[in-house]
């Protein structure tokens, strides 16, 4: 978790404002619910090397999630291309006890030595955004206030499908 932490550290302080560099960022209470061991034999291989650099632009095309979500809709492509591409969302959710095991990992960072009255601000990023999504409806007890989704495909119908289909009804979501 350190090495996740700097490389958190070391990625906002890149895109601080000139000048807030030199501030020191506060401490921050930051777990991971990593659940590489479950899913990947290799999740011990070491993080990449931070190479310190100038800032690049991104290269990114506009409008290429509108588009990817209009085929979605339209189309009914993305079942096919999530079965072709992403098998870990397959996997996912087809397999209850890899479920469950990467379910627990994320539910035992929130509760692990938070303090009593406190609640936990979830950051998920990609298939994280599922599984953070599933853990919450799955225990809608668990004391988090919010859920912060990047990179989430939770948008795509097909993606919601599967959820719909696989957890609790969303009364259960606060």
């Amino acid at each position: 978790a350190r090495d996740w932490e700097a490389a958190l550290r070391f990625g906002l302080d890149r895109v601080a404002p000139p000048g807030a560099r030199a501030r020191r960022l506060p401490d921050l209470d930051v777990r991971f619910a990593f659940y590489g061991s479950i899913w990947r034999p290799d999740e011990r291989q070491p993080l990449p090397a931070i190479e310190f650099g100038p800032a690049a632009p991104e290269l990114a095309l506009p409008g290429l999630g509108d588009l990817s979500l209009w085929v979605d809709q339209h189309l009914g492509l993305a079942d096919s291309l999530l079965d072709l591409l992403l098998h870990d969302v397959d996997d996912y959710y087809a397999e209850p006890d890899l479920r469950k095991l990467t379910n627990e990992r994320l539910i035992d960072a929130v509760r692990s030595g938070l303090p009593p009255g406190e609640r936990a601000v979830v950051v998920a990023f990609s298939m994280g955004t599922l599984v953070a999504y599933d853990a919450l409806r799955g225990d809608p007890a668990l004391p988090v206030g919010a859920l912060v989704t990047c990179g989430s495909p939770l948008a795509m119908p097909s993606i919601h499908r599967r959820v719909e289909a696989t957890g609790p009804r969303r009364a259960s979501v606060r």
